[in-house]
């Protein structure tokens, strides 16, 4: 109901961060009707999560929409109902190119379904890949849980599992590039462009894992019912990484 107070004559676009929500698509809407001449612009800032359907085409999505590399143009304009005039591809504001260590952790994500689900599939790792592969690595907490004190039972219960093979014969020294990603998340993604040797645990794998077939750029193999390895084909088409904060008024506004 406030909005109208904030468009006048100067107001010739709009651009808000976009993930598709409902009262995001509200304000397009609202604005276009409050004056259909005003551009308006979504930008894909975080990379789509596995299965994107919340990105469909729908009523009230803007006229453009900002997208940071070629597979995500592909699979916005093959299964989600834009169309190539729609799409923009620039560099990311959001990932730039600066280095950014993100190997040697296990990641948790906000919402933990199944505690059981993530100590089996670290069980299975170290059988199947060898101690010293997983249990150097750190485990990162989510920085806002959606349950804490879960958080902190997984973490507790992932370092007890790794104390249990302190002890393993296997007692060289190992450096490794891998990282552990679980849940919902689209950080293996920015992890695969910054060159880190990515693993996948999902409790749901339908809805989390990623696949090949929306994704092109990625080559997926199944470790097992909730693992997944993912290997980067190709630098760049998942995202673009950006350079200068010019990008944003030279690429994103025109």
């Amino acid at each position: 109901n406030e909005l109208k107070g904030f468009i006048n004559d100067d107001v010739n676009t709009i651009i808000m961060p976009y993930e598709c929500q409902p009262f995001q698509n509200k304000i397009f809407k609202k604005i276009k009707k409050i004056d259909n001449r005003i551009k308006t612009i979504g930008y894909v800032h975080a990379f789509p999560v596995a299965l994107p359907t919340n990105y469909i085409f729908r009523d009230g999505s803007p006229e453009k929409l900002i997208i940071s590399g070629t597979d995500q143009l592909y699979c916005f304009e093959k299964y989600l109902n834009w169309t190539n005039s729609q799409l923009k591809v620039l560099p990311s504001t959001r990932y730039s190119k600066n280095a950014k260590n993100m190997s040697g952790y296990i990641y948790l994500p906000y919402d933990i379904p199944s505690i059981d689900i993530v100590i089996n599939s670290l069980k299975n790792l170290l059988d199947n890949y060898g101690k010293k592969i997983i249990s150097n690595l750190i485990v990162k907490n989510h920085p806002l849980p959606k349950d804490p004190k879960k958080n902190l039972k997984t973490i507790k219960d992932i370092n007890n599992l790794f104390l249990e093979h302190k002890n393993s014969t296997l007692k060289e020294s190992y450096k490794s590039n891998l990282s552990i990603f679980i849940g919902s998340t689209s950080s293996p993604i920015e992890a695969l462009e910054r060159g880190v040797e990515v693993m996948h645990i999902c409790d749901d794998p339908v809805f989390q894992s990623y696949t090949s077939a929306l994704w092109p750029s990625i080559k997926v193999k199944k470790i097992n019912e909730n693992t997944y390895k993912y290997q980067l084909l190709k630098k760049g088409n998942l995202i673009q990484l950006g350079e200068s904060s010019k990008t944003f008024i030279e690429g994103y506004l025109n």
